[in-house]
């Protein structure tokens, strides 16, 4: 659904608020490709690195958390402990 303005709608709401009567919010929106660390499990090694760093691909509904791609070992994670996640507005990035 589209959370944009578009000029089909006469006071140029976005289709969804016009649907709900909600303006939507565009906080938990993040942005696609920005670096973020994610916590990895290290096989509770002592001296492996505990955060590694990623891409953030999108928001995972099931556990409530991010996707984040890693490059270094070429997979998808789910995690709930994303540090320095970039979202669309400015106070949002100061929260996280």
């Amino acid at each position: 659904m589209a959370r944009t303005p578009t000029s089909a709608y006469p006071s140029r709401i976005s289709p969804l608020e016009m649907l709900t009567g909600v303006q939507p919010q565009f906080f938990d929106i993040v942005v696609f490709g920005s670096a973020c660390t994610a916590y990895h499990d290290p096989c509770k090694k002592a001296w492996k690195p505990r955060a590694v760093v990623g891409m953030i691909i999108g928001k995972d509904d099931e556990t409530k958390g991010y996707k984040v791609y890693l490059s270094h070992d070429r997979i998808v994670i789910a995690t709930q402990h994303g540090q320095n996640v970039e979202t669309l507005n400015a106070p949002g990035n100061l929260q996280l």
